[in-house]
């Protein structure tokens, strides 16, 4: 079985919130109606607003489970979908977002095929409702490798909407997302993949991020400073998980602590404030002896940043760059 999880949480605009979901689940829906067994499960996490249709069955002749929890944000809900699905695959699908049309079956027939423990797929962002197609093509998988071996060779996405992730798993390395936190993807990925020892990627896009203003991204993207302290935290967790998995390979661990640190550094650099909102950040990073940045070559950005971090000069070379979007 294939368990689809949707986190809901409407605190306003119930019409639109709403109307965003049903998009979601029928997405879901025309993707796996292929398969003999499939579940959506939806987990509203404590809203002012509960989704009416879904509550009441409205409209819907679809596999889907409803449930209600009080508020622990987008982590508890997930936590809660993973307990109760039903499904040897799990993925993860948020209330604003949808999958483009006739691409997630190529990929959940890999998986199957493969026996992989994890499948990363490509991720799109869209700015508009309306539902968009993109040209079939085929998709391009890699063979497998170790979780750690690709974020030692590769950038890891943060979001874990980007995975099918086979139950066995979550359930032998005990995992589960940061309750009553934000961005616990960021949390969740690197730990996940430290554990996957078989993953198989492709930049075939599956997955649509829809930005919606108003997100709990949008709110954080306009408090820099906020931001910058809960990257601090993750990255201060994200060592402490290392430490306790000291004797295990860890490069993938090293690269993705890393290259959050240089994250840190560029939100404050493309602040409106961004010579105190920058210092923010070096000093949140000193006291976790990751600044300055380590010597390692991850990638030509990571170098370059790392570079010209080292004079004011190069600063403001940089804070040029994180303003113009290169």
């Amino acid at each position: 079985m294939i368990s689809v999880i949707i986190p809901y949480y409407c605190k306003s605009n119930p019409v639109q919130t709403e109307r965003l979901l049903r998009r979601a689940i029928l997405s879901a829906s025309k993707e796996l109606r292929e398969y003999d067994s499939y579940e959506i499960v939806v987990v509203d996490d404590g809203s002012e607003f509960p989704p009416q249709s879904i509550k009441n069955k409205f409209e819907y002749n679809l596999p889907i489970r409803f449930f209600q929890i009080p508020h622990g944000c987008l982590g508890a809900a997930r936590n809660y979908g993973i307990e109760r699905a039903k499904g040897d695959y799990i993925l993860f699908l948020d209330a604003d977002d949808y999958y483009f049309p006739g691409r997630l079956s190529a990929c959940m027939n890999r998986i199957k095929k493969s026996h992989a423990e994890v499948l990363m797929y490509g991720m799109k962002r869209v700015t508009e409702y309306a539902i968009h197609t993109l040209r079939n093509t085929n998709a391009k998988f890699s063979g497998p490798i170790s979780g750690n071996d690709f974020m030692t060779k590769y950038n890891l996405p943060g979001s874990s909407c980007s995975f099918i992730i086979h139950r066995s798993l979550l359930n032998r390395a005990n995992l589960t997302f940061r309750e009553r936190s934000y961005l616990e993807d960021e949390d969740f990925t690197p730990r996940l993949l430290h554990h996957c020892k078989s993953l198989i990627y492709t930049q075939y896009p599956v997955y649509a991020y829809y930005a919606r203003e108003g997100s709990i991204v949008d709110k954080l993207s306009k408090d820099t400073a906020k931001r910058i302290d809960i990257a601090a935290e993750i990255i201060e967790r994200l060592l402490d998980f290392r430490s306790s998995h000291s004797e295990e390979p860890h490069n993938g661990l090293d690269r993705k602590i890393d290259t959050l640190a240089l994250d840190c550094i560029r939100l404050g650099l493309r602040d409106d404030d961004w010579k105190n909102t920058t210092a923010h950040a070096v000093e949140r990073l000193k006291a976790l002896n990751l600044y300055p940045l380590s010597q390692n070559n991850y990638s030509f950005r990571y170098t370059f940043y790392r570079h010209l971090l080292k004079c004011n000069i190069g600063i403001r070379i940089l804070q040029i760059i994180e303003k113009s979007g290169l």
